[in-house]
């Protein structure tokens, strides 16, 4: 559209440089894509009023998808992070109720009266002595 209406404000000028559509194409896409080379400009009143408005609609298009991406951008980070939180706050909350019940054992262990006697420990240690004592018992004989 704009091709179209620098090329109709451009093509009868003295000193255009616009004279075909292919010239207002080249122009109107250097425009919009706000690249500008400078190498074709309009000369009359109406071709610079809609290279302004070319302009602008391409800094309006860019701006645009750029505010489209980031906001994008912001929606799963944002969403992520939700979900990062959500699941640290259910293992903070698993841990609270592990610590709370090794704290219930810890007391119910402390208020027990009946000592640990030799009989109360575990196999292990008197497997591991037994073990122990095997050798020096061979050595001795």
């Amino acid at each position: 559209m704009a091709a179209l209406a620098v090329l109709d404000a451009e093509q009868n000028a003295s000193h255009s440089q616009i004279r075909d559509f292919g010239q207002a194409l080249w122009w109107a896409f250097a425009t919009i894509t706000t690249v500008g080379y400078g190498d074709v400009v309009p000369v009359t009143f109406v071709g610079r009023l809609v290279g302004v408005g070319l302009m602008l609609g391409g800094i309006g298009i860019i701006a645009t998808v750029a505010a489209t991406l980031s906001s994008w951008l912001v929606q799963n980070v944002d969403g992520r992070e939700r979900d990062d939180a959500g699941a640290s706050a259910k293992r903070i909350d698993a841990l609270t109720r592990e610590v709370a019940e090794l704290k219930q054992l810890i007391a119910e262990g402390a208020t027990s009266s009946t000592p640990r006697g030799r009989a109360d420990r575990p196999r292990v240690r008197r497997s591991v002595r037994s073990a122990m004592v095997r050798p020096s018992r061979k050595l001795r004989r």
